[in-house]
């Protein structure tokens, strides 16, 4: 493990279809001064933090389009395969980093 990167224990189903499952171990590298969204691109897989009515911590979701308005659009999979877009988009300030790193542990 890289200590210069964060470890998150994966819960989902979401990015199956991106070679992360369940109980698999994610290293993500923050963002910084010198490392930041603007080096990502679109089909990154992101750490994004929430804080609404209907949820509370980390989630990872798969970076699409900046807006015009500053936010980003975002997306998961559901159990059939089908790509999702998340409900809203995410401001800039609550992503936090990019996975770089999984860790099949099962």
């Amino acid at each position: 493990m890289d200590t210069q990167l964060d470890y998150f224990v994966v819960e989902n189903h979401c990015m199956e279809l991106r070679g992360i499952y369940p109980g698999d171990v994610i290293g993500v590298q923050k963002f910084n001064d010198e490392f930041t969204l603007d080096d990502t691109d679109e089909n990154s897989v992101m750490l994004i933090f929430l804080n609404d009515d209907n949820f509370h911590g980390n989630k990872i979701r798969v970076r699409g389009n900046a807006e015009s308005d500053g936010t980003y659009s975002t997306y998961y999979f559901e159990n059939d395969g089908s790509k999702h877009f998340s409900t809203n988009r995410h401001k800039a300030a609550d992503i936090r980093g990019v996975v770089v790193e999984v860790n099949h542990l099962n």
